[in-house]
């Protein structure tokens, strides 16, 4: 994780589940409202207990931070080790914690659950939408899949056509004499 991410994703999103379930330090005891949680939330509570027990003292905030990895990574791990795909699967359990009527978190962490990685997904079209013209980018997806709605295809293919993206601007901007744009400076370049 970046500290970009840890400092504009990651801490925001924990504050505001801290906050939502009204979690606090009472007399050197955490306080937790069992009736707000729902069942990811009981699952985080459980996992801090066992944390803090193996070192022989009641849960702090902290572990519950890091029970909310263990139900949603399979185990603890630290946040400044966690992958994007990680710290997306995190960021949308942070989501259902702190709102667990929250539909769309609720959508992506049952996608979490059956195993696909909507993270991924969002992190790829984001490139390829970003990575050259969109009819750069069709007339890629069409020679190298048949069709030109690379939208419609799946993560396997779309990170084929986003490194094939990513190459070819490499290889287009290395080539580039002095004083032409490069696709970051002019964002309608097209290829002959």
């Amino acid at each position: 994780m970046t500290p970009a991410q840890k400092f504009r994703l990651y801490f925001p999103a924990w504050h505001a589940v801290v906050k939502a379930n009204g979690w606090h330090m009472e007399q050197r005891r955490l306080v937790i409202d069992g009736d707000r949680l729902g069942e990811e939330g009981r699952q985080v509570v459980a996992a801090a207990r066992q944390r803090a027990a193996c070192e022989f003292r009641g849960p702090v905030r902290d572990d519950l931070r890091h029970g909310a990895h263990v139900v949603a990574l399979g185990g603890d791990k630290s946040s400044a080790d966690l992958t994007n795909d990680e710290l997306d699967r995190v960021l949308t359990l942070f989501a259902l914690l702190a709102d667990p009527q929250d539909l769309a978190a609720r959508l992506r962490w049952d996608a979490y659950l059956r195993g696909e990685n909507p993270g991924a997904q969002e992190r790829t079209d984001w490139f390829i939408q970003h990575a050259a013209p969109g009819a750069y980018a069709r007339a890629i997806a069409a020679d190298k899949f048949g069709t030109r709605q690379w939208e419609n295809l799946d993560l396997g293919r779309k990170k084929n056509l986003a490194i094939t993206l990513a190459r070819r601007r490499a290889n287009r901007e290395r080539s580039l004499p002095a004083g032409v744009p490069s696709a970051d400076e002019d964002p309608d370049w097209s290829v002959a």
